[in-house]
Order: C-alpha cells, then sequence, then structure tokens
C-alpha cells in the first residue's frame, strides 16, 4: 500500500465470451510500458482481451473483456476504498477458470520484472474474482482499504503483517459467537488449507505479487477451515472475514507482508 497512496485507481474488468474459435493459443502482450499494458489471451474457444492504462493525474483503469459479462472495480486509495461491482452476475466455471489462467499467464509474464501498480492490481483482481465459490453473486460492495500501520476506520485489521512459523490470534464470529484460535502462520490445517495466513487459496503461486501473509486473512482462513465455508462474501459464517481480507489479498505485497 505505502506505494500507492497517492494514487486514484479505476479498475473495470469485463467479462466476454466469444463464440469465434481463436487461431492461436495463449498470450499475446501487445504493450507493457510504464503508462500501461494491453493484450490478449486465447484459447480454443474463447477469447479474452485486457487494457490498462495510467495517466498523469494517477488513474489507473483497467478493462478485460469476455464478452457480455462485467465486473467493476474503483479503487480509491486516498480516501481508502474499493468499490466492487459484479451487477449481480454470476460466473460459469469456464469463465472463472479463464479468468485465473489469465491471471496466471500475466503473473509469470510480469514477473520477469518489478511490476508497475496497475500490473499488481489487474494480476490480484482477476485471482480474486476467479477464486469466488461456484454460484457466487457478485454484487455491488463497498470495503475500505487499511493502511500501512493497519488503521481503518472498520473494525478490522487493515493490512497487518504476520510472520511465517509464529502464532498468531485468529479472531472471527460465525453463527455460534465470537472465536480467537491460536493458529501458526503458514501451517497446514487440512487438504487445501495449506499455508494459512496467506492471502488467496492454498500457497499459490511462487512470486512477491502472489505472496503476502496477513492478519485478516488468516482470520478469514481460520474462519473459513472451522466452518467449511464456501460462500465468499455471502457465507453466513465467514462473509464478514471474506470482505475485510479482500484489501489484502489485492494489496498485501504493497504493504510488505511477505510473511518474513
Amino acid at each position: 500500500m505505502k506505494h500507492l497512496f497517492n494514487l486514484i485507481v479505476v479498475i473495470a474488468v469485463v467479462v466476454n465470451i466469444s463464440g469465434c474459435e481463436p487461431a492461436e493459443v495463449g498470450l499475446v502482450l501487445d504493450k507493457r510500458a510504464d503508462d500501461g499494458a494491453s493484450g490478449i489471451y486465447l484459447t480454443h474457444d474463447t477469447s479474452v482481451s485486457f487494457n490498462s492504462t495510467t495517466d498523469r493525474a494517477g488513474t489507473e483503469s483497467l478493462e478485460v473483456g469476455i464478452e457480455e459479462t462485467k465486473l467493476v472495480a474503483e479503487i480509491n486509495v486516498i480516501n481508502g476504498t474499493l468499490l466492487l461491482d459484479g451487477h449481480h452476475n454470476v460466473l460459469s466455471s469456464q469463465q472463472k477458470e479463464l479468468l485465473q489462467s489469465l491471471s496466471n499467464e500475466l503473473e509469470e509474464t510480469f514477473s520477469d520484472d518489478a511490476p508497475a501498480s496497475h500490473e499488481i492490481s489487474l494480476v490480484q483482481l482477476l485471482s480474486y474474482w476467479a477464486q469466488a465459490p461456484q454460484g457466487y453473486v457478485y454484487g455491488r460492495r463497498q470495503v475500505e482499504i487499511g493502511t500501512a500501520d493497519g488503521s481503518t476506520n472498520r473494525g478490522d485489521d487493515g493490512i497487518r503483517c504476520i510472520r511465517k512459523g509464529t502464532w498468531v490470534t485468529a479472531r472471527y464470529d460465525d453463527r455460534s459467537g465470537h472465536h480467537q484460535d491460536s493458529v501458526k502462520v503458514n501451517s497446514t490445517a487440512r487438504p487445501g488449507y495449506e499455508c494459512m495466513g496467506r492471502c488467496g487459496p492454498g500457497c499459490g503461486s511462487w512470486w512477491a505479487v502472489a505472496k503476502a501473509w496477513t492478519q485478516d486473512c488468516m482470520d478469514h482462513d481460520q474462519c473459513s477451515n472451522v466452518n467449511y465455508s464456501s460462500g465468499g462474501s455471502s457465507d453466513s459464517n465467514c462473509g464478514d472475514e471474506y470482505d475485510e481480507a479482500a484489501d489484502d489479498w489485492l494489496w498485501g505485497v504493497w504493504n510488505g507482508c511477505d510473511g518474513n
């Protein structure tokens, strides 16, 4: 986050499934520069276009197109707000797999150099939406972004780093009440819950953008582990923890939360 506080970021993701069979397969990067990146991701039966730009006012705009389904995020770091609006769409398994594949491809492409903030936002946002539970309704909701010192206007922990190998207290509430569990950071609770406290599913990818260990992500990991949650933001037990971890997932790496 410390590199982003002077930016106002606007991210739009438009998901669009084409009926035409593309001639090539894979990622074609048309542009990668300080002021943006663009290209297209092709499979045998689907194409996804993406474009990110940065203007002199510090506004980043990112768009990804798959057909008529639209997902939008607006990030205003100065005001400390993240607006997610999925227009009440429900993504198919194919669409989510496509978003994750594109995220993975861009992650590998951008890893050869220090990625720009708009590149990190694009990679993480694609993965964040791709990992939503099956049948999840992408509605409109606003999340406050935690600051580098963990302060926030809400009751969550902002973006607070935790260190691998240490024990932290996971705090969460569910239908049975409030809980505080001591959990070892980066431990395995059960299959599918490896690297406890790491933002995102499992242990994820190897490079820096995908690696962030934070208190809010630990709170959600433990809540989800105990309750076998599957509803994301709409989950009756862990939905609030899911929302509170959104900023950690997207920007924990900017806060230096590499687990060390």
